[in-house]
């Protein structure tokens, strides 16, 4: 039996969907079925394909290595929900998350859905810190918590149903209080006639290379999975440059090291690694570099150079997202100046193995506004099942799952569409600010000619009110006027940066560094307030060199019976003094009650003065239902990992009547 596993898409993305293959007998499904098709229809099976084609192509699965296809379902777990996809294409609602609950991960075992989820971390009231986060087991509509997680750190999670247990891995690291140290556990929890049973048999293995402190988070995901399909734990020890095959008593079955230093490994079975390596000609110019895409024979330890690229056409970069027995698929991304409408395609391939043909299966881009973050489209949650291919996509107005069969491979979204084949209806997270109005985007990457090289690149994004609104041209010449100025301040710190290159190689070096710099800017919220006010938010990020970039914020408020743009002095009515005290009184109540995102102060008389004393009506503040909400910046009063950390003032206490 062949052993494979799925890349990790990176933590920020784990959190948002997954997608898994798990075993069939859902008894916690909901009663209808969801909808699978062009047009939302059920499909019992491809369009035109008779009983017997469906028959045989279980047969044909099966001689690829996977058991038992007839029990098998695709496991979709978006934000909100967890959907298991049946062989003939129908899906089953099996986990919803509540309010104010988002789903970081789900697997499937014996009628069970065990899911990892989070509280929501955007709310008015909350930033950073104050965050629930737990592990449930869901039958029969039963939900059980199995695990508790410290609100005050990071959480790296991996798990995975195995021979009857669920086998958890997780890190916690004390990011917010400059505490480096980490904590890595591996427990197992097992259903008994008593209820659910916590062990540890696993944790000796975290002691061993491959799985030791230093190696990559990524291992153990990778590992539960090969132990659930091949029953091997196959990680990465990434000192010994080496991929090592353990039992669950670990012991050695056996190694296979890489031929190159500078790598990350991408996708791994029992046969095959693929992972990307990277040169750099010169020293200390990672400006200049040549990327490999490896495949790395685990059994003979040969390597083979599927693709290259260099500084100078980062667009040949193939990034791998899952590995079979006999194909590799993988990505590659296109750049489009001022595309105003799909933003970020990529083109989706997959590569055999054996004869090294490639084939063109779809392309897919987001399309401008939030949730922006939420997904890769067209890449994120990629799987191959059944002689069809799940990706996440991008509505008008919501975000869900796209579906494409075999026969519609080779296409490109056509009229305005940013994915090809059947939208899958099935993942409830809805763009919330198409109800008010539209949003317009323009991407653009300013080249060096000297250098053929990216030197500077923004995205930013404007909303547009709906022209049904009485005061939408007004609003709209406001809002288009901080658009218009967002694109002179990128297009300026691209002109600076281009300035800085002089043509010598030995000076420019700093300038010609391995990342452009860059300034982004998306819409994140649009709302209306009571009857009369309407809120829009956006959020960036900066990168201006460095270790990381900046983040920032700003929100407007107009007043929809005018069209005029409001602050907190035009509707708060009170003393600037009694506005600091406010805003001081809360913030010490809200560092007391939740002091892990901030600095910390010697005493509260000292937190209050501080406070106060930085307060000011034009400080950084959202207009949330029920109050504003200040907003303080990392580094402000907590460490960058903090984020920022939200305060809300309710607007009764500021007498303020929306």
């Amino acid at each position: 039996m062949k052993c494979t596993w799925k890349r990790k898409q990176g933590w920020f993305l784990a959190i948002l969907l997954a997608a898994v293959f798990v075993s069939a007998g859902c008894t916690g499904k909901a009663d209808a079925d969801l909808p699978v098709g062009a047009e939302g229809e059920v499909k019992q099976q491809e369009a035109g394909q008779t009983d017997a084609q469906a028959d045989e192509d279980l047969s044909a699965e099966d001689e690829t290595g996977r058991e038992d296809q007839a029990e098998d379902v695709l496991l979709l777990a978006g934000r909100k929900k967890v959907v298991g996809v049946q062989p003939d294409g129908t899906a089953d609602l099996l986990y919803e998350a509540g309010e104010g609950y988002y789903v970081q991960s789900a697997v499937y075992g014996d009628g069970i859905v065990f899911v990892a989820v989070y509280q929501e971390q955007n709310s008015e009231s909350t930033d950073s810190g104050e965050l629930e986060r737990r592990l449930c087991a869901v039958e029969d509509g039963e939900e059980t918590v199995l695990l508790d997680i410290d609100d005050t750190m990071s959480w790296a999670l991996q798990m995975e149903y195995v021979d009857g247990s669920l086998i958890v891995e997780y890190v916690m690291e004390d990011y917010a209080n400059f505490n480096n140290s980490s904590e890595t556990k591996v427990i197992d929890f097992t259903k008994t006639s008593e209820g659910w049973q916590q062990g540890d048999r696993y944790q000796k293995l975290a002691e061993l290379p491959g799985f030791a402190e230093g190696s990559i988070y990524a291992n153990w995901k990778r590992a539960l999975e090969s132990l659930k399909s091949c029953g091997e734990l196959i990680t990465f020890d990434s000192e010994g440059n080496r991929l090592i095959s353990y039992d669950t008593d670990g012991n050695l079955l056996w190694e296979s090291a890489l031929l190159q230093d500078t790598y990350d490994v991408d996708e791994v079975n029992s046969d095959y690694t693929v992972y990307s390596y990277t040169d750099y000609p010169e020293e200390d110019r990672y400006d200049l570099y040549d990327g490999s895409l490896i495949l790395h024979d685990n059994r003979t330890g040969e390597e083979q150079t599927l693709f290259t690229w260099n500084e100078k056409s980062e667009d040949k970069r193939a990034i791998p997202l899952k590995l079979t027995e006999d194909k590799l698929y993988y990505y590659q991304s296109e750049e489009k100046q001022e595309e105003r409408e799909v933003f970020d395609r990529k083109q989706i391939y997959s590569y055999e193995l054996k004869t090294g043909e490639e084939t063109f299966l779809y392309e897919a881009g987001r399309l401008a506004g939030p949730p922006m973050n939420t997904i890769t489209a067209g890449v994120s949650g990629f799987d191959v099942y059944q002689g069809r291919y799940y990706f996440a996509a991008m509505e008008e107005d919501s975000i869900g799952w796209a579906v494409l069969s075999e026969d519609e491979i080779g296409k490109t979204p056509a009229g305005g569409k940013s994915y090809p084949g059947a939208y899958f209806s099935v993942w409830d997270e809805k763009r919330d600010f198409r109800q008010y109005g539209t949003v317009e985007g323009i991407k653009k990457t300013v080249i060096s000619d000297s250098y053929d090289i990216d030197v500077y690149e923004y995205y930013q994004e404007c909303f547009k009110l709906d022209p049904s609104y009485e005061q939408a041209e007004r609003i709209n010449e406001t809002l288009k006027e901080i658009w218009e100025g967002d694109i002179r301040y990128a297009e300026d710190g691209a002109a600076q940066e281009l300035s800085y290159l002089t043509g010598n190689d030995e000076l420019d070096g700093y300038s010609r560094s391995m990342y452009p710099l860059s300034y982004d800017n998306e819409l994140s919220r649009v709302e209306v307030l009571g009857a009369d006010y309407l809120t829009v938010d956006y959020s960036g990020y900066e990168y201006t060199g460095g270790a990381h970039g900046y983040p920032y914020r700003s929100h407007y408020l107009f007043d929809l019976t005018t069209g005029e743009e409001k602050t907190l002095a035009d509707l708060y009515q009170g003393s600037v003094e009694e506005f600091k005290d406010i805003v001081a009184q809360y913030s010490v109540q809200n560092w007391k009650d939740n002091p892990d995102p901030y600095f910390g102060w010697d005493s509260e008389d000292a937190a209050y003065a501080d406070l106060y004393d930085n307060a000011s009506l034009d400080m950084l503040m959202r207009y949330g239902t029920d109050g504003i909400v200040i907003e303080y910046s990392p580094y402000e009063y907590g460490p960058y990992a903090s984020g920022y950390i939200g305060v809300e003032i309710p607007y009764e206490a500021l007498n303020i009547n929306l």
